[in-house]
C-alpha cells in the first residue's frame, strides 16, 4: 500500500507528460512527412479573427479554412502547419493576413489520405520543446515517485 501512495503523487505529471510526448511526436511525425507531400491548387473559403470571453477573460478565435481537390473530388482543411501546436495571438493575426478568404493557395497533402493536408509543409521549433517539457514531466514524476 505504501508504494501506492508513493506513486499516485507522481501519476499526474507522468501521464500528462506521455500524452504531450505522444501527441508531439505524432505531430512532429507528420510535419516532417509533409515535407515530401505533392500540393494541389486551392482557395482560402475562411479567415478570419473573432473575439469572445471566457470565464470574463477576453480570447481570441482565429479560423482558416480551405478548399482543394484530389482526383476528382473536392476536400476541406483548417491545419496550416503541422510544425505549430500553439500560436501568439499576433501569429494568427499574421497568418489570417497572409491567407486573406478567396485567395489561391497551394495545399500540401498527404497521397495516401487526401483528406489529410495543410498550407505551410516542414517542421519548427516549437514541437520540439513541447516534447521536452513531455519528458521533463516524465522524468519529475518518476522521481517524485521514487523518493
Amino acid at each position: 500500500m505504501r508504494i501506492w501512495y508513493e506513486w499516485r503523487n507522481s501519476f499526474w505529471p507522468i501521464a500528462v507528460g506521455v500524452v504531450l510526448v505522444v501527441l508531439c511526436v505524432h505531430l512532429r511525425n507528420l510535419s516532417l512527412r509533409s515535407r515530401d507531400w505533392p500540393t494541389v491548387p486551392g482557395v482560402i473559403t475562411e479567415s478570419s479573427v473573432s473575439e469572445y470571453q471566457s470565464r470574463g477573460q477576453p480570447h481570441k478565435r482565429w479560423t482558416i479554412t480551405y478548399r482543394y481537390g484530389v482526383a476528382g473530388r473536392t476536400y476541406r482543411g483548417d491545419v496550416v502547419s503541422y510544425a505549430r501546436l500553439f500560436r501568439s495571438d499576433e501569429e494568427a493575426a499574421a497568418e489570417v493576413q497572409r491567407y486573406p478568404e478567396g485567395s489561391a493557395v497551394a495545399v500540401h497533402y498527404d497521397p495516401k489520405d487526401p483528406g489529410m493536408a495543410a498550407l505551410e509543409s516542414g517542421s519548427g521549433r516549437s514541437l520540439g520543446w513541447i516534447i521536452l517539457a513531455g519528458l521533463g514531466l516524465i522524468a519529475y514524476g518518476g522521481w517524485k515517485g521514487l523518493r
